[in-house]
């Protein structure tokens, strides 16, 4: 294959704009003979004038090889294996061309009996790495050297018409890892584009084939649509394809019983979230998927109550549901759903009739959080009551962060009167044993010369 290359004037990266230990890694390997580039969404966000929130790096060596350049470094994972330098805190990640070419389907390269690759170590060229790549925008591969991108499939004319189309037959890539199927309506919403038209019956026909993936990878997958910042776009990117009742079917019942609502408790969690990731703040993966959930939770509560069980039961058995159906999908930490259930429950204790001691209550470590997702519920005009709920805790904690603030100042202001009597006991310490060590060698001056006349009397003698 014959790839276009575009020269430092044709676009606008630099190599300093390249992670420092990222640059290492790469012209290491170049210096011990082997080719190196950057690679993937690292130079489609500096070619879009973004952040990269890491750096991809493929080469022509193998693990093995690139293990002995760089002794900082270790070979990882079965289905792709691949080599990790560590630098400190921050890992830079090193793979090696691939293939599409399985061959005898050696030991290298394994399938399941529904079609999905396990294993895929058939190493290759370059021109075969940017075909078994995903989407054409991914493709783009960037040398250091001369500060050339090269592109084998299209994709930096894709880049500039802003559009997402993927590389190769789309039932065979989609039949390969259905994932990539999120991934288009990830890319639409983080970066704005549209999606092939060639691609949306493919789409439509294949999305059944996320039913298939393993639940705890479709879980990190949700927590990227999510909480990277784009978070209500992808929502609405999964609502138009059919994506989000495959992926949530308790959650679209429940919606559409409402009619779909414009406003509801998800999208005002989507939107918080997203906020915070602008400011560079990060959400918790408990409270987005308490907010998911919500809504088949209180569905099938609000129905075990008509039915005449007690509350704390009700609440119980729903809780149970709720996470029996989902954990099929996504599955859900152990640690994440705890939390999920607390936040759910203290919401009951916010909402009680009677409320006794609602300082005893805003002292609880779950009460900010369950605190701020009430606030969330009557923004989506839940019901009167959770509007009223909320105002009244509103007036409560404005008045006890009030207090907390005056308790805070009034230590302050007793830490710094500490500080400056310890600072004048300290002085005075210090005056103290001057004054002694000067009164001790006076002394020992007034001796000295009464021992030398006595001393001289002898010798006269």
């Amino acid at each position: 294959m014959n790839p276009k290359i575009y020269h430092s004037k044709d676009h606008s990266i630099r190599n300093r704009q390249i992670s420092r230990n990222s640059l290492t890694v790469i012209n290491k390997l170049n210096s011990a003979g082997f080719n190196a580039y950057l690679v993937g969404g690292g130079v489609r966000d500096l070619l879009l004038g973004l952040a990269p929130k890491d750096f991809d790096i493929v080469t022509d060596a193998h693990p093995s090889e690139i293990r002995k350049v760089f002794r900082n470094s270790r070979i990882i994972g079965r289905r792709f294996r691949l080599v990790h330098v560590v630098f400190g805190r921050e890992i830079i990640e090193v793979a090696t061309f691939r293939s599409n070419d399985a061959g005898d389907k050696s030991k290298h390269y394994q399938t399941n009996d529904d079609g999905f690759v396990t294993r895929d170590n058939i190493y290759g060229t370059i021109d075969e790495d940017a075909m078994r790549r995903d989407f054409t925008v991914n493709a783009l591969f960037y040398d250091v050297r001369d500060q050339t991108i090269i592109d084998y499939c299209g994709g930096y004319q894709d880049l500039q018409n802003q559009t997402l189309r993927l590389i190769g037959d789309p039932t065979d890539r989609f039949m390969e890892d259905p994932v990539r199927i999120l991934r288009a309506v990830r890319f639409q919403a983080k970066l704005g584009f549209k999606i092939d038209q060639a691609l949306l019956p493919p789409i439509a026909e294949h999305r059944q084939l996320l039913e298939s993936v393993s639940p705890a990878r479709m879980y990190d997958e949700v927590l990227k649509l999510f909480l990277t910042g784009h978070g209500e776009k992808s929502y609405h990117s999964m609502m138009e394809h059919e994506l989000f009742g495959i992926l949530f079917p308790l959650t679209y019942k429940a919606l559409k019983a409402q009619g779909f609502p414009d406003e509801h408790l998800l999208l005002k969690s989507l939107k918080n979230s997203d906020a915070r990731a602008k400011q560079g703040l990060t959400s918790s993966p408990y409270f987005v998927y308490a907010s998911l959930l919500w809504a088949p939770f209180m569905e099938r509560f609000e129905s075990l109550v008509a039915g005449g069980m007690r509350y704390s039961d009700a609440s119980k058995m729903a809780i149970d549901d709720a996470f029996k159906v989902q954990h099929q999908i996504t599955v859900i930490p152990r640690y994440v759903r705890e939390f999920i259930e607390d936040l759910w429950v203290f919401q009951f204790r916010l909402q009680a009739k009677v409320i006794r001691s609602p300082k005893r209550l805003m002292e609880h470590p779950r009460f900010k959080a369950a605190y701020d997702f009430l606030l969330l519920r009557a923004e989506a005009n839940e019901d009167t009551d959770v509007l009223e709920k909320a105002q009244y805790w509103a007036t409560q904690f404005a008045e006890y962060e009030a207090i907390l603030a005056e308790q805070e100042r009034e230590e302050n202001r007793q830490e710094r009167r500490e500080g400056k009597q310890e600072v004048r006991r300290e002085v005075t310490r210090h005056q103290k044993n001057r004054d002694e060590k000067q009164g001790d060698d006076s002394q020992k001056r007034r001796r000295r010369p009464r021992r030398r006349r006595v001393a001289r009397k002898s010798s006269d003698a």
